[in-house]
């Protein structure tokens, strides 16, 4: 009986000690994870996701540089566009017949107009009557003519009363003597005008007449519309710093166009009483360096000999600044030379009767 209780004990401690063997590791030593497939995916998958991670933020640095790229190039190109329009050179063309009257009706392609001898492309063709006039009135107040102020004054009053049209037009006023001087600045009100012209002093001084027909200019340049410059003189200059080339240069970039009254012949008539022209060698001088200005710039001189042919000679300018064509002509600027004058000529296809006159040259800016 005891033997059996004692083989009954001794298997019970047996199979505790089997059980405790599979609960704990032997020796003391930790269980090592068992690795299972899915640990492996998970890992590649992580692999994955920081391989993508790299490829987008590459992308994105990438997309970046492009429009960066893009930005400079579109910068680039508004530049170039913008370079392009600041060499717009207008011609403005007026065109008569032989009896003096106004052609209309002209188009595009009835204009040949040639760059340094070569026929070019102009863009486009309008009517000077459909811009804004900025016009700068030039009045020689100094004391070589004297004699006829008043009646130039007077004259000077009824053509800003006929040429400023209400709302759409504006004249400055400037005096010339040993400088120049801005008598009224750009105005709509023509009586703003002729009260300035009324306070006018008397005549004295030099004459500076380059240097404020320079000055008027670079006055006007800024201003939108048609820029023209009337000349009030005798035409002599024996004070400026500008010399008569510079002040064609500078015109001429200005893009204004010079009309010159020359007075001289007046005073020799109001002092004489006769028509003869007038025969002293500065005069002559003074008159053909005007009409060198007036031709370059697309303009003309004019030398009323009495009263009424000065009232027909502001009449005439003034029909003359709206029966004009504009032509819009872009030079080819990345292959001409800079700083250097370039002729242009305009005529009239298959009408050799017609006569044309515009600016004769033109300058690219350095």
């Amino acid at each position: 009986m005891l033997n059996k209780w004692i083989q009954s004990l001794g298997l019970l401690i047996l199979i505790f000690m089997i059980q405790a063997a599979t609960i704990f590791p032997q020796s003391g030593r930790i269980r090592q994870r068992k690795e299972f497939p899915s640990d492996k995916k998970t890992d590649e998958r992580k692999s994955e996701r920081k391989r993508n991670e790299e490829l987008r933020s590459n992308e994105k640095v990438a997309d970046k540089k492009a429009s960066v790229d893009s930005q400079t190039k579109d910068l680039d190109e508004s530049s170039s566009v913008i370079r392009i329009e600041s060499v717009l050179i207008p011609i403005f063309v007026s065109v008569t017949d032989a009896e003096g009257s106004f052609v209309k009706g002209l188009r595009l392609e009835d204009f040949i107009v040639q760059d340094n001898g070569k026929t070019v492309k102009v863009e486009s063709i309008s009517t000077a009557e459909n811009l804004p006039l900025r016009l700068a009135l030039l009045f020689d107040n100094s004391s070589s003519v004297s004699v006829a102020q008043e009646f130039e004054k007077t004259a000077a009053m009824e053509f800003f009363k006929q040429v400023l049209r209400p709302g759409k037009d504006s004249a400055a006023l400037f005096s010339i003597s040993t400088r120049g001087h801005l008598e009224q600045p750009l105005t709509t009100n023509p009586n703003l005008l002729i009260r300035a012209l009324e306070r006018l002093k008397k005549p004295g001084g030099a004459t500076a007449l380059f240097d404020t027909i320079v000055m008027a200019s670079e006055y006007l340049k800024d201003r939108d519309g048609k820029r023209v410059i009337v000349v009030i003189s005798d035409g002599d200059d024996n004070m400026s710093d500008s010399s008569l080339d510079e002040t064609i240069r500078t015109v001429l970039m200005n893009n204004c166009i010079v009309y010159v009254i020359i007075t001289s012949d007046f005073e020799n008539y109001i002092r004489t009483g006769r028509r003869s022209g007038n025969s002293n060698t500065t005069f002559l001088i003074a008159e053909r360096r005007m009409q060198q200005l007036a031709q370059q710039t697309g303009g003309a001189l004019y030398s009323p000999i009495n009263e009424n042919e000065l009232g027909d000679v502001f009449f005439r300018l003034s029909s003359e600044l709206f029966n004009q064509y504009v032509l819009n002509y872009y030079p080819e600027f990345e292959t001409l030379p800079k700083g250097k004058l370039r002729s242009l000529s305009v005529k009239i296809k298959n009408r050799p009767d017609l006569i044309v006159r515009s600016r004769q040259s033109y300058q690219i800016p350095n």
